[in-house]
């Protein structure tokens, strides 16, 4: 996908969003892809690790995930981007592949198969990894996305906890606006 139709669709740049304010621009990229093997990589492992991690989990603590994680991975994104457009999609994927991780971890005793929980985790990871390298796909969300991924799937409290104080932060601060 050329630079010109993805700065169109909100693609993440420097330029558009710190001098021109576009602020919108951080909740654009994670649901924007940079051409055919970006989506199909992206599409495939979220369904494959999504619903996995649905029917053990639920719906809406994985929904919570991958948004958190995808808004995260333009936040941490944004911090590193040069004046090229950037989609931020991986970010989500790899919320969940951490999710994944801390799962595997928290239930290690309850894994009959071990070493192949943990190399389909590390391939799914390296494969999604490796679409970073295309132009306009950012790595640095996937950081920010694995461990979003692993803090708030390491148990449940931390989860909750971390939600509440977004939530009581958030209305803090437009009560004193």
């Amino acid at each position: 996908m050329s630079s010109c139709s993805l700065d169109k669709m909100g693609a993440l740049q420097l330029e558009l969003l710190i001098q021109q304010y576009q602020m919108w621009r951080l909740f654009t990229p994670p649901w924007l892809h940079a051409g055919i093997i970006n989506l199909v990589v992206n599409l495939s492992s979220v369904i494959f690790v999504g619903v996995h991690l649905e029917q053990e989990f639920g719906s809406w603590r994985i929904g919570l995930v991958y948004i958190l994680a995808a808004f995260v991975g333009s936040l941490t994104a944004a911090l590193f981007i040069k004046n090229n457009p950037a989609v931020t999609s991986s970010g989500a994927l790899f919320g969940l592949l951490g999710a994944m991780l801390s799962a595997l971890i928290r239930n290690w005793k309850l894994y009959s198969d071990k070493p192949s929980a943990l190399v389909t985790l590390f391939f799914l990871a390296m494969v999604t990894f490796s679409v970073g390298f295309l132009p306009h796909v950012d790595n640095w969300g996937f950081v920010s996305g694995i461990l979003l991924g692993l803090v708030l799937f390491y148990s449940k409290e931390a989860c909750l906890n971390t939600i509440t104080k977004v939530l009581s932060n958030s209305s803090t601060n437009l009560t004193n606006q």
